[in-house]
Protein backbone atom coordinates (compact mmCIF):
# COMPACT_ATOMS: atom_id res chain seq x y z
CA UNK A 1 0.00 0.00 0.00
CA UNK A 2 1.06 3.30 -0.61
CA UNK A 3 -0.91 5.90 1.77
CA UNK A 4 2.12 7.17 3.35
CA UNK A 5 4.42 8.27 0.17
CA UNK A 6 1.24 9.24 -1.36
CA UNK A 7 0.28 11.91 1.44
CA UNK A 8 3.50 13.40 1.27
CA UNK A 9 3.36 13.74 -2.95
CA UNK A 10 -0.52 14.68 -2.96
CA UNK A 11 0.31 17.30 -0.02
CA UNK A 12 3.52 18.52 -1.70
CA UNK A 13 1.46 18.99 -4.70
CA UNK A 14 -0.85 21.26 -3.14
CA UNK A 15 1.99 23.05 -1.34
CA UNK A 16 0.07 22.89 2.22
CA UNK A 17 1.57 22.14 5.33
CA UNK A 18 0.73 19.40 7.56
CA UNK A 19 -1.13 21.36 10.23
CA UNK A 20 -3.49 22.40 6.97
CA UNK A 21 -4.52 19.20 5.69
CA UNK A 22 -4.78 17.90 9.63
CA UNK A 23 -7.04 20.72 9.90
CA UNK A 24 -8.77 19.92 6.52
CA UNK A 25 -9.79 16.66 7.66
CA UNK A 26 -10.97 17.11 11.53
CA UNK A 27 -7.60 15.23 13.52
CA UNK A 28 -4.68 16.55 14.76
CA UNK A 29 -1.04 17.39 12.92
CA UNK A 30 1.35 14.47 15.13
CA UNK A 31 -1.19 11.82 13.66
CA UNK A 32 -1.03 12.96 10.28
CA UNK A 33 2.66 12.98 10.84
CA UNK A 34 2.73 9.75 12.06
CA UNK A 35 0.72 8.85 8.18
CA UNK A 36 3.31 10.31 6.27
CA UNK A 37 5.95 8.64 7.79
CA UNK A 38 4.25 5.25 7.34
CA UNK A 39 3.82 4.52 11.31
CA UNK A 40 0.64 4.31 11.27
CA UNK A 41 -2.30 3.95 9.44
CA UNK A 42 -5.09 5.94 9.03
CA UNK A 43 -8.57 4.59 10.15
CA UNK A 44 -11.37 4.12 7.11
CA UNK A 45 -12.99 7.35 7.92
CA UNK A 46 -9.83 9.60 7.94
CA UNK A 47 -8.75 8.09 4.87
CA UNK A 48 -12.43 8.66 2.99
CA UNK A 49 -11.86 12.11 4.45
CA UNK A 50 -8.49 12.22 2.61
CA UNK A 51 -9.47 10.31 -0.84
CA UNK A 52 -12.13 13.29 -0.98
CA UNK A 53 -10.08 16.26 0.22
CA UNK A 54 -7.63 15.31 -3.15
CA UNK A 55 -10.57 14.03 -5.14
CA UNK A 56 -9.35 10.59 -5.41
CA UNK A 57 -11.19 7.29 -5.18
CA UNK A 58 -10.30 5.39 -2.17
CA UNK A 59 -8.68 3.13 -4.21
CA UNK A 60 -6.14 5.43 -5.99
CA UNK A 61 -5.11 6.62 -2.84
CA UNK A 62 -4.39 3.49 -1.03
CA UNK A 63 -2.89 1.36 -4.24
CA UNK A 64 -1.75 3.43 -6.68
CA UNK A 65 1.95 4.85 -6.40
CA UNK A 66 1.25 8.30 -7.49
CA UNK A 67 4.54 9.42 -7.69
CA UNK A 68 6.19 7.48 -10.11
CA UNK A 69 2.95 8.19 -13.05
CA UNK A 70 3.43 10.49 -16.09
CA UNK A 71 1.77 13.82 -15.73
CA UNK A 72 -0.61 12.57 -18.27
CA UNK A 73 -1.42 9.72 -16.03
CA UNK A 74 -2.01 12.10 -13.11
CA UNK A 75 -4.24 14.76 -14.91
CA UNK A 76 -6.55 11.46 -15.68
CA UNK A 77 -6.80 10.37 -12.12
CA UNK A 78 -7.46 14.15 -11.32
CA UNK A 79 -10.31 14.77 -14.16
CA UNK A 80 -11.90 11.50 -13.99
CA UNK A 81 -15.32 13.67 -12.68
CA UNK A 82 -14.51 16.22 -15.19
CA UNK A 83 -14.12 13.71 -17.74
CA UNK A 84 -17.33 11.59 -16.74
CA UNK A 85 -19.29 14.68 -16.66
CA UNK A 86 -18.69 15.22 -20.30
CA UNK A 87 -19.97 11.62 -20.82
CA UNK A 88 -16.17 10.95 -22.12
CA UNK A 89 -16.76 7.51 -19.70
CA UNK A 90 -20.03 5.40 -20.73
CA UNK A 91 -22.98 6.20 -18.43
CA UNK A 92 -25.54 3.54 -18.75
CA UNK A 93 -28.93 4.83 -19.28
CA UNK A 94 -31.53 1.78 -19.55
CA UNK A 95 -34.95 2.43 -21.74
CA UNK A 96 -37.92 1.10 -22.48
CA UNK A 97 -38.98 0.66 -26.50
CA UNK A 98 -42.28 -0.55 -28.20
CA UNK A 99 -42.47 -3.24 -30.52
CA UNK A 100 -41.33 -0.87 -33.14
CA UNK A 101 -38.07 -0.67 -30.95
CA UNK A 102 -38.51 3.02 -30.79
CA UNK A 103 -38.21 4.73 -27.27
CA UNK A 104 -40.88 5.24 -24.72
CA UNK A 105 -41.19 7.73 -22.35
CA UNK A 106 -40.74 6.46 -18.66
CA UNK A 107 -42.81 8.13 -16.10
CA UNK A 108 -40.96 8.03 -12.64
CA UNK A 109 -44.49 9.11 -9.85
CA UNK A 110 -43.89 10.34 -6.34
CA UNK A 111 -43.97 6.82 -5.07
CA UNK A 112 -40.70 5.52 -7.17
CA UNK A 113 -38.23 8.68 -6.73
CA UNK A 114 -36.99 6.70 -3.85
CA UNK A 115 -36.06 3.51 -5.85
CA UNK A 116 -34.67 5.45 -8.67
CA UNK A 117 -31.92 7.45 -6.92
CA UNK A 118 -31.54 4.54 -5.02
CA UNK A 119 -29.90 2.59 -8.45
CA UNK A 120 -33.23 2.49 -10.23
CA UNK A 121 -32.03 4.79 -12.98
CA UNK A 122 -29.24 1.90 -14.06
CA UNK A 123 -31.33 -0.87 -13.11
CA UNK A 124 -32.79 -2.61 -16.56
CA UNK A 125 -35.64 -4.12 -14.27
CA UNK A 126 -36.49 -1.31 -12.39
CA UNK A 127 -36.86 0.86 -15.53
CA UNK A 128 -39.07 -1.50 -17.20
CA UNK A 129 -41.59 -1.94 -14.41
CA UNK A 130 -42.44 2.09 -15.14
CA UNK A 131 -45.07 3.17 -16.65
CA UNK A 132 -44.41 3.90 -20.29
CA UNK A 133 -46.02 6.08 -23.07
CA UNK A 134 -45.32 8.27 -26.32
CA UNK A 135 -46.33 11.74 -27.53
CA UNK A 136 -46.12 11.93 -31.13
CA UNK A 137 -44.99 16.07 -30.85
CA UNK A 138 -41.31 14.55 -29.34
CA UNK A 139 -38.02 14.80 -31.81
CA UNK A 140 -37.31 10.89 -31.77
CA UNK A 141 -33.48 12.13 -31.76
CA UNK A 142 -33.63 12.49 -28.08
CA UNK A 143 -34.29 10.51 -25.42
CA UNK A 144 -36.56 11.76 -22.65
CA UNK A 145 -38.11 10.80 -19.52
CA UNK A 146 -40.97 12.12 -16.96
CA UNK A 147 -40.81 13.19 -13.25
CA UNK A 148 -43.22 13.93 -10.57
CA UNK A 149 -41.83 16.83 -8.47
CA UNK A 150 -42.75 17.90 -5.26
CA UNK A 151 -43.48 20.95 -3.22
CA UNK A 152 -43.98 24.45 -4.02
CA UNK A 153 -40.24 25.44 -4.98
CA UNK A 154 -41.06 26.13 -8.64
CA UNK A 155 -44.44 27.75 -8.35
CA UNK A 156 -46.26 28.62 -10.15
CA UNK A 157 -45.75 25.05 -11.07
CA UNK A 158 -47.80 23.00 -8.78
CA UNK A 159 -46.83 20.42 -6.40
CA UNK A 160 -47.38 17.37 -8.13
CA UNK A 161 -46.91 17.82 -11.72
CA UNK A 162 -45.05 15.93 -14.45
CA UNK A 163 -42.04 17.52 -15.49
CA UNK A 164 -40.52 15.96 -19.13
CA UNK A 165 -37.07 16.31 -19.63
CA UNK A 166 -34.70 15.52 -22.59
CA UNK A 167 -31.38 13.44 -21.25
CA UNK A 168 -28.23 15.60 -21.33
CA UNK A 169 -25.22 13.58 -22.16
CA UNK A 170 -22.23 16.13 -21.39
CA UNK A 171 -23.08 17.84 -18.40
CA UNK A 172 -20.89 21.19 -19.19
CA UNK A 173 -23.48 21.80 -22.06
CA UNK A 174 -25.90 23.04 -19.50
CA UNK A 175 -26.92 26.53 -20.20
CA UNK A 176 -27.72 29.22 -17.03
CA UNK A 177 -30.60 30.41 -16.85
CA UNK A 178 -32.74 27.15 -18.30
CA UNK A 179 -34.16 24.60 -16.62
CA UNK A 180 -33.21 20.87 -15.16
CA UNK A 181 -34.17 17.84 -13.54
CA UNK A 182 -31.30 17.05 -11.55
CA UNK A 183 -31.00 13.37 -10.31
CA UNK A 184 -28.49 12.71 -7.22
CA UNK A 185 -28.57 10.23 -4.53
CA UNK A 186 -30.60 12.33 -2.37
CA UNK A 187 -33.07 13.64 -4.42
CA UNK A 188 -34.77 14.70 -7.61
CA UNK A 189 -35.11 18.45 -7.87
CA UNK A 190 -36.49 20.46 -10.77
CA UNK A 191 -34.60 23.45 -10.70
CA UNK A 192 -33.22 26.63 -12.54
CA UNK A 193 -29.25 27.08 -13.38
CA UNK A 194 -28.14 30.11 -12.06
CA UNK A 195 -24.59 28.81 -12.86
CA UNK A 196 -22.63 26.10 -14.10
CA UNK A 197 -19.52 24.51 -13.24
CA UNK A 198 -15.99 25.43 -13.67
CA UNK A 199 -14.01 22.63 -15.15
CA UNK A 200 -10.71 24.18 -14.30
CA UNK A 201 -12.29 24.16 -10.90
CA UNK A 202 -11.21 21.91 -7.89
CA UNK A 203 -14.38 21.50 -6.79
CA UNK A 204 -16.87 22.23 -9.88
CA UNK A 205 -20.89 22.55 -8.86
CA UNK A 206 -23.78 23.89 -10.29
CA UNK A 207 -25.71 26.93 -8.46
CA UNK A 208 -29.49 25.78 -8.64
CA UNK A 209 -32.56 28.42 -7.82
CA UNK A 210 -36.47 28.06 -7.39
CA UNK A 211 -38.95 29.98 -9.12
CA UNK A 212 -40.49 30.53 -6.04
CA UNK A 213 -38.21 33.52 -4.17
CA UNK A 214 -38.83 32.47 -0.86
CA UNK A 215 -36.29 29.58 -1.80
CA UNK A 216 -32.72 29.67 -1.21
CA UNK A 217 -29.99 29.34 -4.10
CA UNK A 218 -27.98 26.05 -3.39
CA UNK A 219 -24.91 24.67 -5.04
CA UNK A 220 -25.11 21.02 -6.02
CA UNK A 221 -21.06 19.48 -6.47
CA UNK A 222 -20.83 17.86 -9.87
CA UNK A 223 -19.49 14.50 -8.76
CA UNK A 224 -23.08 14.39 -6.76
CA UNK A 225 -24.85 14.52 -10.04
CA UNK A 226 -26.21 10.93 -11.36
CA UNK A 227 -28.18 12.10 -14.03
CA UNK A 228 -29.32 15.70 -15.54
CA UNK A 229 -32.39 16.02 -18.12
CA UNK A 230 -33.39 19.42 -19.88
CA UNK A 231 -36.96 20.97 -19.28
CA UNK A 232 -39.02 20.39 -22.29
CA UNK A 233 -42.96 20.72 -21.02
CA UNK A 234 -44.78 20.15 -17.96
CA UNK A 235 -48.38 18.21 -17.64
CA UNK A 236 -50.78 19.07 -14.71
CA UNK A 237 -54.40 18.19 -13.75
CA UNK A 238 -54.62 21.53 -11.52
CA UNK A 239 -55.88 24.93 -13.41
CA UNK A 240 -53.07 27.82 -12.43
CA UNK A 241 -55.07 30.04 -9.54
CA UNK A 242 -54.65 33.17 -11.29
CA UNK A 243 -54.12 35.05 -8.21
CA UNK A 244 -51.56 37.18 -10.41
CA UNK A 245 -53.44 37.90 -13.13
CA UNK A 246 -56.81 39.12 -10.59
CA UNK A 247 -54.19 41.43 -8.56
CA UNK A 248 -52.88 42.76 -11.64
CA UNK A 249 -56.18 43.67 -12.71
CA UNK A 250 -57.46 45.27 -10.03
CA UNK A 251 -54.15 47.71 -9.57
CA UNK A 252 -54.91 48.31 -13.52
CA UNK A 253 -58.69 49.46 -13.01
CA UNK A 254 -57.01 51.42 -9.83
CA UNK A 255 -54.69 53.52 -12.28
CA UNK A 256 -57.35 54.30 -14.73
CA UNK A 257 -59.75 55.55 -11.46
CA UNK A 258 -56.91 57.80 -10.91
CA UNK A 259 -56.10 58.64 -14.43
CA UNK A 260 -60.37 59.71 -15.08
CA UNK A 261 -60.07 61.63 -11.36
CA UNK A 262 -56.85 63.20 -12.76
CA UNK A 263 -58.85 64.33 -16.32
CA UNK A 264 -61.55 65.39 -14.95
CA UNK A 265 -59.70 67.79 -12.14
CA UNK A 266 -57.52 69.46 -14.92
CA UNK A 267 -61.03 69.69 -16.58
CA UNK A 268 -62.60 71.73 -13.69
CA UNK A 269 -59.26 73.59 -13.74
CA UNK A 270 -59.34 74.58 -16.95
CA UNK A 271 -62.98 75.91 -17.04
CA UNK A 272 -62.08 77.94 -13.85
CA UNK A 273 -64.30 76.26 -11.50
Amino acid sequence: MYVSCNLIFLRNREKKSQNEIADAVGIGRGSYSQYERGRSMPPMDVLVRLADLFHLSLDTLVRKNLAVLRSSELEELFNASVQSAKGIHLRILPISVGIDNKDNVEVVPKKARAGYIGGGHGDVGFISELTRFRLPILPENRKYRMFQIEGDSMYPIPDGAYILGSYVQNWFSVKENKSYIFITAEDIVFKTVTAVPNVKAADPAFILSSLNSLYAPYRVKLEEVLEIWEFTLFMSTDVPEGESDVQFGEVLNEIRGLKREFLTLKLDITAGK
